[in-house]
């Protein structure tokens, strides 16, 4: 069910008005820092109350989790236990993540289970912010009720508007749909109703996986699928994000050297390349798969023609300026224009996203590209 934006708004502004008269009345008002420090700490709670949902959700439906991120505290599971990491990055700045865990999916059967585990794991967040919110303003709501004045009627006014500015933002947030997140709501819907999304955020689940090794040999019932996918999604000329991402992820499988190239992937990469497609494409991940196209054009067409494609992409633009040096010097060191070996084989060095902050501390961020990069260095 889509979020009506327009009865949001108004709902914001009614709450606007209540809790500018409400102010007025209250007997004890607590200063500035006071009141700021008390807001924040009923926002924390209700970002770390929505992960929990996510969180406690994937347990219920026997998925493992890998681990939750809430603002600069990661906790990873690492030989089976939970560890506290703090870091600063502006990708889990003002919310968090619940990474979950899945061992391979192997059939339809697990498809099945495993999507079906997923919608409800995303719908589980929303449903944990409105619960928090109906506390909080029974709180608020019962210091008038029960004649509680001071400090009692301050803190649940306090409660309601933290609780009801934070529950329509991540309410809005969740409507909301990129290149680089989809909110809650609409990857339910999409989970739901798009095989092709739902295959997708499940292969996906190899850069997360604690032996991605395993998941990738295990899942080849997802791969076969998602090939359909995208020569579907070619007849179709449907270059959007989702379907590069799935043809980045597929394209990676074979220069990691893991999978021999399928015809489904090699027919989508060919067409974006001889009807010039993929250099003009705005896209973050379309910035990522022209450099990898740069391995497969140097393979299929010989070293001229992929020399003639680098310079062609150059000047294509990558949000993060980090990793379009390595994207370039990845490429250059398969073109044999410059000798970057000892930076290439240094798996700190490996960045593509701008979500770097967040996927590299999971091996199977970083695995395909040292793959791919020994590969490159070890036959130059």
């Amino acid at each position: 069910m889509r979020i009506n934006r327009m009865l949001l708004f108004m709902l914001f502004f009614a709450l606007v008005v209540y809790f500018s008269l409400v102010w007025r009345e209250l007997d004890t008002r607590p200063s500035f820092l006071e009141g700021l420090l008390l807001f924040f700490a009923f926002y924390f709670l209700a970002l770390v109350w929505h992960e929990l949902g996510h969180f406690v959700s994937f347990a219920r439906n026997n998925v493992k989790r890998r681990g939750i991120f809430l603002f600069f505290l990661y906790f990873l599971k690492e030989d089976g236990r939970y560890r506290l990491r703090i870091r600063f990055n502006l990708v889990t700045f003002l919310g968090g993540i619940v990474i979950p865990d899945v061992p391979a999916v192997e059939d339809e059967e697990s498809f099945t289970r495993y999507r079906q585990a997923f919608i409800k794991a995303i719908a589980a967040g929303p449903r944990a912010s409105l619960l928090l919110l109906v506390l909080g303003w029974a709180f608020h709501l019962a210091t008038f009720f029960l004649g509680l004045t001071g400090w009692w009627a301050a803190t649940g006014y306090i409660a309601a508007l933290s609780l009801s500015l934070t529950t329509f933002l991540i309410q809005l947030v969740s409507s909301l749909e990129n290149e680089f997140a989809v909110g809650d709501i609409r990857a339910k819907e999409r989970l739901a109703e798009d095989d092709f999304f739902a295959l997708l955020q499940l292969y996906q689940s190899y850069i997360y996986s604690s032996d991605p090794f395993s998941f990738r040999q295990k899942s080849r019932y997802l791969a076969g699928r998602i090939d359909k996918g995208l020569a579907e999604r070619l007849k179709e000329r449907d270059f959007s994000h989702f379907t590069l991402e799935a043809l980045h992820m597929r394209l990676m499988a074979h220069l990691a050297g893991e999978e021999e190239i399928t015809r489904e992937v090699r027919d989508f990469l060919v067409h974006l390349y001889e009807n010039d497609i993929i250099a003009d494409l705005r896209l973050e991940i379309a910035h990522v798969l022209a450099h990898r196209m740069v391995v497969f054009i140097r393979e299929h067409y010989g070293i001229e023609e992929a020399e003639r494609f680098y310079r062609r992409i150059q000047s294509k633009e990558h949000p993060d300026a980090a990793a379009k040096q390595y994207l370039s010097r990845q490429a250059e060191h398969a073109l044999g224009i410059a000798d970057h070996g000892d930076y290439l084989l240094q798996a700190e060095n490996v960045r593509y996203t701008i979500l770097h902050p967040v996927l590299s501390y999971f091996e199977g961020y970083a695995r395909d590209d040292l793959l791919l990069n020994r590969r490159l260095v070890h036959t130059a």
